[in-house]
């Protein structure tokens, strides 16, 4: 019975790297024909910025030759550019693809590895709350790597990608009763604070009122030495780091609330704008409270609201950092079908049609995408955990809920 072990893993092996050359190939291919990938061309010029020339990668050198590697004219180096905004651990990732000169083969690479990312997010996803989901077992892979809000990052190299694929790991780990590897998990995922600092926040405070300390202990204590590892390979990258996110912050392709609805109601688009934020921002503070001592389905629940609600909290963002929010259709699907069963596995199917559908549409008709993406999946994805509610802080079922349940 031993003698098929090993012919079954080579067979394994062979398999997954024939997949995995066969899409960094296509990848090539699709790099030579489509030029592209505005976020990895930061990351990859400012990775090699430092490692040839030992100079900053927050700096103007570093945003020119990012802009080169696109093939377009220098612009003022004194202007909002392409400035890298990673702390400098997580651009360590990018150190590998930048000893490769060729942007094209570079950026193969890159999404490739954003490619495994994003599947390894979708195969978590139905484990976020441990039950037997059928149709979502195959259901959400599929939609979590080919949905727009996937495929955009994709396309550009957005590491939110991998911030995405950190999150889910955490939450996993959490559900599993592993708080030690949850806190190294979620450390990873700090780089992007802007699209995930409520939702660190959140888990940290929930976890303490528990506590739980391994968790943000094990968080602090990897994040001290991720910051110390960045200090290591180049000691003055701190302060760099923060002007080139204010820099990017001031950015044409940041996004907030306040401003695209100033620009669309200029007589009350500010004020209603500040409405709008305190409103979220009183919707989470409530939430937060009655999930202090919660259980991990409730914390989940608010944590994927915080998720949908934090582009409209007024912090700059793009719609292209919303690769993130399959975290919160896949647990607003999965409390679907674990109450409704059967019926809930059709109920599923159509939400996830029309999102799928009615995204893409909109990201292939509308002039400008950003701004049209900006509220329809933050708004769509908080009314429907809204709707579930009762279903994620209230699991056990009554005798009407089973009335007519053919599962």
């Amino acid at each position: 019975m031993s003698r098929p072990q090993p012919l079954a893993l080579t067979a394994s092996i062979f398999i997954a790297v024939s997949i995995l050359g066969g899409l960094f190939w296509v990848n090539l291919w699709l790099n030579r024909q489509r030029p592209g990938g505005t976020d990895f061309a930061v990351y990859w010029a400012s990775a090699r910025t430092l490692l040839e020339f030992n100079a900053t990668p927050y700096g103007e050198l570093a945003s020119l030759n990012a802009e080169q590697a696109l093939g377009r004219t220098a612009q003022d180096p004194s202007a909002p550019g392409f400035r890298l905004d990673l702390p400098l651990y997580t651009e360590m990732a990018v150190f590998p693809v930048a000893a490769l000169s060729d942007f094209a083969v570079a950026r193969a690479a890159w999404m490739l590895l954003m490619e495994v990312a994003l599947f390894a997010t979708a195969l978590l996803c139905p484990g976020l709350m441990g039950g037997r989901a059928r149709l979502l077992m195959f259901l959400l892979p599929i939609f979590g790597v080919f949905w727009v809000q996937a495929v955009w990052p994709l396309t550009e190299g957005n590491a939110v990608i991998l911030a995405a694929l950190f999150l889910a790991g955490g939450l996993v780990a959490l559900h599993g009763g592993r708080d030690e590897a949850a806190g190294v998990f979620f450390a990873l995922a700090t780089f992007k604070f802007l699209t995930l600092g409520p939702f660190l926040i959140f888990v940290i405070l929930w976890s303490l009122s528990l506590r739980r300390w391994r968790m943000p202990f094990a968080y602090l204590m990897s994040l001290g030495i991720l910051v110390i590892l960045s200090y290591f390979f180049y000691p003055n990258w701190f302060l760099p780091y923060l002007g080139a996110m204010i820099i990017n912050l001031r950015g044409p392709e940041m996004l907030s609330t306040g401003e695209i609805i100033s620009a669309s109601f200029p007589a009350i688009g500010v004020r209603f704008s500040y409405l709008l934020t305190g409103v979220a921002a009183a919707a989470l503070l409530w939430e937060w409270w009655a999930a202090r001592q919660g259980d991990y389905r409730h914390m989940l629940w608010v944590g994927c609201l915080t998720l949908a609600l934090t582009p409209l909290l007024g912090f700059p963002t793009n719609p292209e950092n919303y690769a993130v929010f399959v975290l919160p259709v896949a647990v607003l699907t999965l409390l679907i079908e674990e109450r409704w069963g059967a019926r809930g596995r059709w109920a599923v199917l159509g939400l996830l049609a029309v999102l799928f559908v009615g995204l893409w549409l909109i990201y292939l008709v509308a002039s400008d995408p950003s701004l049209a993406l900006f509220f329809p999946t933050p708004i769509f994805l908080v009314l429907g955990l809204y709707w579930v509610r009762w279903w994620a802080i209230r699991p056990p079922r009554t005798w009407v809920d089973t009335i007519g349940d053919p599962s």
